[in-house]
């Protein structure tokens, strides 16, 4: 088991909604029309420069009270909350303030070391990467909620890396800069948001398939906001939407 930061060995830095279902292959953006639809806009010259969309995330609007501390879930699944499931710089911490960036499922460079982890209290935090080389899962659900100042990849790195956000019973994630399902070549990103109550709300831009392949399922209730969205970002990458059931947006 993986018990230092530094034999993580990371690459540390671096999803919206459609019609019923859709799906994208090529560079594109949906936003919310007049009447309460979503539409499909082919990319154009208004769409920001299609370079590293990646390190955009990384340089977003927050200011750190205190100099980043990597929060590494050492494998397996649990609760947010026990203390001895996490390495924070070389120690044993629970992620609870605007300097932690989260990582769950990450390649060790002796392996993968997946994770599934439950959040059981309401922090803020930095960043939340899911998947980096390896497979990671957070759950968010019973009313509890996550701030993130910074950015949201769920799925960042392949091969292997593959994150998923399920977001349900009433939980919420609050994004204050960009979110990321499937960021890099590679990657996998999923993210499941349902029922009534269940949102997750980005400040930014949201990128369901930047480089990667991207889901984003709605349903039952849930709710997902953006500035913009785009799907399928990136030549060769991917994005699918699908919204269903009464009040899902």
């Amino acid at each position: 088991m993986v018990s230092k930061r530094a034999s993580l060995a990371l690459l540390l830095c671096a999803v919206l909604l459609a019609t019923t279902s859709f799906a994208a292959t090529k560079k594109s953006k949906c936003r919310r029309n007049r009447s309460g639809g979503w539409s499909d806009l082919s990319r154009n010259g208004d769409l920001p420069n299609a370079g590293s969309s990646v390190s955009r995330a990384r340089h977003g609007n927050s200011s750190l009270s205190q100099d980043p501390i990597g929060a590494f879930w050492l494998g397996g699944g649990g609760n947010w909350t026990n203390i001895s499931a996490w390495d924070c710089d070389g120690v044993h911490c629970i992620p609870s303030g605007d300097n932690y960036d989260v990582n769950i499922g990450v390649d060790s460079g002796q392996g993968p070391v997946n994770g599934s982890v439950l959040l059981d209290l309401s922090p803020t935090i930095h960043s939340l990467t899911l998947g980096n080389g390896a497979q990671g899962t957070l759950t968010i659900a019973n009313s509890y909620s996550l701030t993130v100042t910074d950015g949201v990849f769920v799925g960042y790195s392949g091969p292997g890396g593959t994150g998923t956000l399920n977001i349900r019973s009433g939980g919420t994630l609050v994004n204050q800069s960009d979110g990321y399902v499937s960021a890099l070549a590679g990657s996998v990103g999923n993210v499941n948001i349902s029922g009534s109550g269940s949102q997750w709300n980005n400040s930014g831009t949201l990128y369901i398939g930047d480089y990667g392949q991207g889901t984003l399922t709605i349903s039952s209730g849930g709710v997902v906001t953006s500035n913009t969205t785009y799907l399928g970002f990136q030549s060769g990458s991917s994005g699918n939407v699908s919204v269903s059931g009464v009040g899902s947006q």
